[in-house]
């Protein structure tokens, strides 16, 4: 059985994840962090005061098992969306479905768990709106991620065990993984001073100044509080409120018995370099020296890396992995990069920049990685393909 583990965000390397699904022999662990404060995530985390489940959601989601009698229903579940401007009424309805066992489920351990969830959720909801005074908007949100904070009250407020517990209900064809459980606010500085006071502004935001850096808080700050200060003492505020996070045992197990360790393309500043931040993990991936380490550079740059080029992913991921004064040898986090040839006549591809790339003590691949159809996505089997005959390289040397 081949280990991998991937370091992804929800649906950023979807197509990766899809295909290592289907490879025989494959064991595969997702690790992510929750830190999305956006829609009804956001709603979810001010009101129960937790961690964001859709980037969970959305990994489990495709690692459903398709073979089950209940496919469709249970991916219906996970996908399922309250409509833009659904009442209170109307989407406590809908839940009271699950509460009275009136849903077409068929095994009835999912519809028991359900329920349990679902009643969690709903009494703790009632509770919290009368001592906040707030009424929770159901607009287009996630009815998982509503299930999500009642399995997660159930669980006695460990995410971990909540997690698991929807691995073991459905099935699912692999595990995500928390890098950790602490419940903090990410925000961001501009290098032009902007702030970012949280990770919806960071995904959303468009701008030509690129971040400068990236914090995770304790306690959310007030959008504009920090706009009357100098760009050096934003600096010097933010590192002073900066909550370090430490990695979680079984994160640090998965990494300690993985074949191959993937960092995967998605969005850098909220789904991956946030968790590569965690005190232990370079350590931990430094130390297995048995294991292929690959980083899939991005096709197309996002809101947060406008500008960047293939040497950017790089030398950023490296820089976020160490930001905990570990300074591994960077061949010792990394074995090679993967980087896309970009489309000549596309906009915002990410450029090879090969010069830059020659400054690190790693294998550069340059192929045709973007999926023929799905412009702007990876290609799932060609990566996994490439990895893989790199992973038989480096154990033929041995």
């Amino acid at each position: 059985m081949l280990n991998v583990v991937v370091f992804n965000g929800g649906r950023g390397a979807s197509t990766l994840i899809k295909e290592l699904l289907v490879r025989p022999g494959v064991s595969l662990t997702s690790i992510v962090n929750a830190y999305d404060d956006g829609k009804s995530t956001g709603e979810i985390r001010r009101f129960f005061n937790m961690l964001g489940p859709s980037d969970i959601r959305k990994v489990q989601e495709l690692m459903l098992p398709m073979n089950d009698v209940d496919y469709a229903l249970n991916l219906d579940l996970f996908q399922y969306r309250f409509r833009s401007g659904a009442t209170r009424s109307e989407a406590l309805d809908y839940l009271k479905k699950f509460e009275l066992d009136d849903m077409p489920f068929r095994s009835r351990l999912i519809r028991t768990a359900l329920r349990r969830f679902v009643k969690e959720f709903t009494q703790s909801l009632e509770l919290t709106e009368k001592v906040g005074g707030q009424t929770f908007n159901f607009s287009d949100c996630s009815v998982m991620n509503c299930i999500y904070a009642g399995a997660y009250i159930a669980s006695g407020r460990d995410f971990h065990r909540t997690i698991k517990s929807f691995e073991n209900l459905f099935g699912l064809r692999g595990r995500v993984l928390l890098v950790n459980s602490e419940n903090r606010i990410l925000v961001a500085l501009r290098e032009n001073g902007d702030v970012l006071y949280d990770e919806a502004s960071i995904v959303e935001t468009s701008s030509q100044a690129p971040i400068e850096r990236i914090y995770l808080l304790e306690t959310g700050l007030k959008p504009g509080c920090l706009d009357s200060l100098s760009i050096n003492e934003k600096r010097l505020y933010l590192s002073g409120v900066h909550a370090g996070v430490g990695s979680h045992s079984a994160t640090l197990e998965a990494i300690e018995g993985a074949d191959v360790i993937v960092y995967a393309a998605g969005t850098p500043h909220s789904s991956l370099y946030p968790t590569y931040m965690s005190a232990g993990l370079a350590e931990r991936i430094a130390a297995n020296t048995n294991a292929l380490k690959v980083l899939v550079t991005n096709i197309k740059r996002d809101n947060d890396t406008s500008g960047y080029n293939a040497s950017h992913y790089v030398e950023s991921a490296y820089r976020y992995l160490s930001i905990n004064g570990d300074r591994a040898n960077f061949d010792l986090l990394v074995d090679a990069a993967l980087v896309n040839f970009p489309n000549e006549n596309g906009v915002n591809y990410v450029s090879c920049d090969s010069p830059e790339m020659l400054k690190f003590s790693i294998t550069r691949i340059v192929g045709e990685f973007e999926h023929a159809e799905n412009l702007g996505a990876h290609d799932g089997a060609k990566i996994v393909e490439r990895i893989f005959e790199l992973y038989e390289e480096k154990n033929s040397d041995f």
